[in-house]
Protein backbone atom coordinates (compact mmCIF):
# COMPACT_ATOMS: atom_id res chain seq x y z
CA UNK A 1 0.00 0.00 0.00
CA UNK A 2 2.71 2.46 0.93
CA UNK A 3 4.62 1.71 -2.29
CA UNK A 4 1.69 2.86 -4.44
CA UNK A 5 1.43 6.35 -5.88
CA UNK A 6 -0.97 8.69 -4.05
CA UNK A 7 -3.69 8.25 -6.69
CA UNK A 8 -3.39 4.44 -6.69
CA UNK A 9 -3.30 4.38 -2.91
CA UNK A 10 -6.47 6.44 -2.60
CA UNK A 11 -8.21 4.25 -5.20
CA UNK A 12 -7.21 1.06 -3.34
CA UNK A 13 -8.07 2.21 0.20
CA UNK A 14 -11.84 1.53 -0.06
CA UNK A 15 -11.11 -2.07 -1.08
CA UNK A 16 -8.71 -2.45 1.80
CA UNK A 17 -11.22 -1.02 4.22
CA UNK A 18 -13.98 -3.33 2.99
CA UNK A 19 -11.67 -6.31 3.58
CA UNK A 20 -10.79 -5.11 7.07
CA UNK A 21 -14.43 -4.35 7.87
CA UNK A 22 -15.50 -7.88 6.89
CA UNK A 23 -16.23 -10.51 9.50
CA UNK A 24 -12.69 -11.85 9.23
CA UNK A 25 -11.13 -11.33 12.66
CA UNK A 26 -7.63 -12.21 11.41
CA UNK A 27 -7.74 -9.41 8.82
CA UNK A 28 -8.89 -6.94 11.42
CA UNK A 29 -6.28 -8.02 13.97
CA UNK A 30 -3.42 -7.72 11.49
CA UNK A 31 -4.64 -4.35 10.27
CA UNK A 32 -5.29 -3.07 13.79
CA UNK A 33 -1.69 -3.58 14.85
CA UNK A 34 -0.26 -1.80 11.82
CA UNK A 35 -2.88 0.86 11.14
CA UNK A 36 -0.50 3.79 11.78
CA UNK A 37 1.83 2.36 9.12
CA UNK A 38 -0.94 2.08 6.52
CA UNK A 39 -3.11 5.12 6.98
CA UNK A 40 -2.26 8.81 6.67
CA UNK A 41 -4.29 11.93 7.46
CA UNK A 42 -4.65 12.54 3.70
CA UNK A 43 -6.64 9.27 3.45
CA UNK A 44 -9.56 10.77 5.37
CA UNK A 45 -11.40 11.90 2.23
CA UNK A 46 -11.23 8.43 0.68
CA UNK A 47 -12.28 6.58 3.84
CA UNK A 48 -14.68 8.80 5.75
CA UNK A 49 -17.82 7.33 4.20
CA UNK A 50 -16.62 3.82 5.09
CA UNK A 51 -15.76 4.80 8.64
CA UNK A 52 -18.97 6.62 9.53
CA UNK A 53 -21.09 3.49 9.87
CA UNK A 54 -18.40 0.94 10.62
CA UNK A 55 -18.87 -1.47 13.51
CA UNK A 56 -15.11 -1.38 13.97
CA UNK A 57 -15.46 2.00 15.65
CA UNK A 58 -17.01 0.22 18.63
CA UNK A 59 -13.51 -1.14 19.32
CA UNK A 60 -12.20 1.68 21.56
CA UNK A 61 -8.49 1.29 20.89
CA UNK A 62 -9.01 1.10 17.14
CA UNK A 63 -11.28 4.15 17.15
CA UNK A 64 -8.68 6.02 19.21
CA UNK A 65 -5.95 5.17 16.68
CA UNK A 66 -8.13 6.31 13.80
CA UNK A 67 -8.96 9.56 15.56
CA UNK A 68 -5.26 10.23 16.14
CA UNK A 69 -4.53 9.65 12.46
CA UNK A 70 -7.50 11.39 10.87
CA UNK A 71 -8.29 14.07 13.47
CA UNK A 72 -5.93 16.64 11.93
CA UNK A 73 -7.52 16.16 8.48
CA UNK A 74 -11.13 16.48 9.68
CA UNK A 75 -13.12 19.68 9.52
CA UNK A 76 -14.31 20.86 12.96
CA UNK A 77 -17.84 19.71 12.07
CA UNK A 78 -16.65 16.24 11.05
CA UNK A 79 -14.52 15.90 14.16
CA UNK A 80 -17.39 16.98 16.40
CA UNK A 81 -19.78 14.49 14.80
CA UNK A 82 -17.22 11.72 14.98
CA UNK A 83 -16.50 12.39 18.65
CA UNK A 84 -20.25 12.45 19.42
CA UNK A 85 -20.66 9.07 17.73
CA UNK A 86 -17.66 7.61 19.54
CA UNK A 87 -18.87 9.00 22.90
CA UNK A 88 -22.21 7.23 22.37
CA UNK A 89 -20.34 3.93 21.98
CA UNK A 90 -17.83 4.44 24.78
CA UNK A 91 -17.40 6.63 27.86
CA UNK A 92 -13.70 6.78 26.96
CA UNK A 93 -14.50 9.46 24.35
CA UNK A 94 -16.53 11.78 26.59
CA UNK A 95 -13.54 13.79 27.77
CA UNK A 96 -12.17 14.20 24.22
CA UNK A 97 -15.64 15.40 23.14
CA UNK A 98 -15.79 17.90 26.03
CA UNK A 99 -12.26 19.11 25.23
CA UNK A 100 -13.30 19.53 21.61
CA UNK A 101 -16.20 21.77 22.69
CA UNK A 102 -13.95 23.71 25.05
CA UNK A 103 -10.81 24.15 22.99
CA UNK A 104 -11.91 23.96 19.37
CA UNK A 105 -15.41 25.41 19.63
CA UNK A 106 -14.84 27.70 22.63
CA UNK A 107 -18.12 26.53 24.15
CA UNK A 108 -17.49 26.00 27.87
CA UNK A 109 -21.20 25.50 28.61
CA UNK A 110 -21.49 22.66 26.13
CA UNK A 111 -18.27 21.10 27.45
CA UNK A 112 -19.61 21.29 31.01
CA UNK A 113 -23.02 19.94 29.98
CA UNK A 114 -21.39 16.98 28.18
CA UNK A 115 -19.44 16.07 31.31
CA UNK A 116 -22.46 16.60 33.59
CA UNK A 117 -24.58 14.23 31.47
CA UNK A 118 -21.82 11.64 31.58
CA UNK A 119 -21.52 11.94 35.36
CA UNK A 120 -25.28 11.47 35.73
CA UNK A 121 -25.18 8.43 33.46
CA UNK A 122 -22.27 6.90 35.36
CA UNK A 123 -23.98 7.56 38.70
CA UNK A 124 -26.99 5.55 37.49
CA UNK A 125 -24.95 2.50 36.49
CA UNK A 126 -25.02 -0.29 39.02
CA UNK A 127 -22.44 -2.50 37.33
CA UNK A 128 -19.32 -1.15 35.73
CA UNK A 129 -16.75 -2.84 33.56
CA UNK A 130 -13.09 -3.16 34.49
CA UNK A 131 -11.35 0.21 34.13
CA UNK A 132 -14.56 2.23 34.38
CA UNK A 133 -13.33 3.86 37.59
CA UNK A 134 -10.39 5.42 35.76
CA UNK A 135 -12.71 6.80 33.09
CA UNK A 136 -15.14 8.14 35.71
CA UNK A 137 -12.28 9.79 37.59
CA UNK A 138 -11.03 11.43 34.39
CA UNK A 139 -14.51 12.73 33.57
CA UNK A 140 -15.06 14.16 37.07
CA UNK A 141 -11.58 15.70 37.19
CA UNK A 142 -12.17 17.45 33.86
CA UNK A 143 -15.53 18.72 35.11
CA UNK A 144 -13.85 20.01 38.28
CA UNK A 145 -11.22 21.79 36.17
CA UNK A 146 -13.92 23.49 34.12
CA UNK A 147 -15.92 24.40 37.24
CA UNK A 148 -12.86 25.91 38.90
CA UNK A 149 -12.10 27.90 35.75
CA UNK A 150 -15.64 29.28 35.73
CA UNK A 151 -15.68 29.77 39.52
CA UNK A 152 -18.63 27.43 39.98
CA UNK A 153 -19.42 25.94 43.41
CA UNK A 154 -17.74 22.57 43.89
CA UNK A 155 -19.94 21.06 46.61
CA UNK A 156 -22.07 18.98 44.22
CA UNK A 157 -19.04 17.73 42.30
CA UNK A 158 -17.32 16.73 45.54
CA UNK A 159 -20.34 14.61 46.48
CA UNK A 160 -20.52 13.07 43.01
CA UNK A 161 -16.83 12.26 43.16
CA UNK A 162 -17.26 10.13 46.27
CA UNK A 163 -20.52 8.61 44.99
CA UNK A 164 -18.91 7.50 41.73
CA UNK A 165 -15.61 6.42 43.26
CA UNK A 166 -16.21 5.37 46.87
CA UNK A 167 -12.64 5.08 48.13
CA UNK A 168 -10.29 6.92 50.47
CA UNK A 169 -8.46 8.64 47.60
CA UNK A 170 -11.76 10.11 46.38
CA UNK A 171 -12.63 11.32 49.87
CA UNK A 172 -9.31 13.15 50.14
CA UNK A 173 -9.86 14.83 46.77
CA UNK A 174 -13.46 15.73 47.62
CA UNK A 175 -12.36 17.25 50.94
CA UNK A 176 -9.88 19.44 49.06
CA UNK A 177 -12.78 20.70 46.95
CA UNK A 178 -15.35 21.08 49.70
CA UNK A 179 -13.92 20.80 53.23
CA UNK A 180 -17.19 21.96 54.83
CA UNK A 181 -18.99 18.80 53.67
CA UNK A 182 -16.80 16.39 55.62
CA UNK A 183 -19.68 14.64 57.51
CA UNK A 184 -21.75 14.14 54.35
CA UNK A 185 -18.74 12.94 52.35
CA UNK A 186 -17.64 10.51 55.07
CA UNK A 187 -21.18 9.16 55.29
CA UNK A 188 -21.19 8.51 51.55
CA UNK A 189 -17.92 6.63 51.79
Amino acid sequence: LNALSDAQRLAFLPELWEAVDSDDYDSFSAFFEMVPEYLKPADWGALKRYLSGSELLSHDDFAKKLLEIFGPAMTPEEKGEWLKTLAQHSDQFIVPLALFYEKEKGDLKKASKTLDKAIEKLAGQQHRFFGAGDIAKHIVEERIRLAQGQREPLDGLALRYVELLPRAESLRRALELSPGQRPALEELL
